[in-house]
Order: C-alpha cells, then structure tokens, then sequence
C-alpha cells in the first residue's frame, strides 16, 4: 500500500486528526489535506515520518505494516497472486 493510503486508512482506524498532526508538526492542516487528497502530490520522506512520530506508537506500528504490504492490484505479479489466491481459496 502506498504511503497515502497507509496514513488515510490508520487516521481513520485511530480516529485521528490532521489538525492534531497539524498542531504537533508545524505543518499546515491545509496542506496534510492535500496531500491526504493527493493533491499535494508526494511528500519527502521526512516530512511523512515527522507526521507519523506525532501517532499513538500502535497507529505507528499499523502504519507501517500497512506500508510494507504489497500493492496486488496494481502489478500483474500481483494480480496472477490475487487470481491464483482466489482460485485456492474457492476450489477452483
């Protein structure tokens, strides 16, 4: 999973708030909304991990994990994995 989608998905399993990160990073609520949005575009890997110190350390650890999982619908390695995964799981 990407970045952005990692930091979206573990702010909304903690319930947390961009204003809150916003507060404890100096960066602007504006701006983690874009970016958040993919407006923003990409942001330096500093910057993400300034915002993700201001986490819970278990909304770390999620996020994190999240991260490290592979994007299977994106890839064609991916999607075969997924296909063959779906075909074990089903019997065929």
């Amino acid at each position: 999973m990407n970045p952005r989608e990692a930091l979206n998905k573990t702010l909304e399993s903690f319930d947390l708030k961009a204003i809150d990160i916003a507060n404890a990073t100096g960066l602007a609520e504006s701006y983690i909304s874009r970016y958040r949005s993919g407006k923003a575009g990409n942001i330096g890997s500093e910057t993400l991990v300034r915002m993700i110190r201001t986490f819970p350390i278990e909304a770390q650890y999620y996020f994190w994990s999240l991260c490290m999982k592979p994007d299977t619908e994106k890839t064609t390695k991916g999607k075969n994995l997924a296909i063959a995964t779906e075909k074990l799981e089903t019997g065929f």
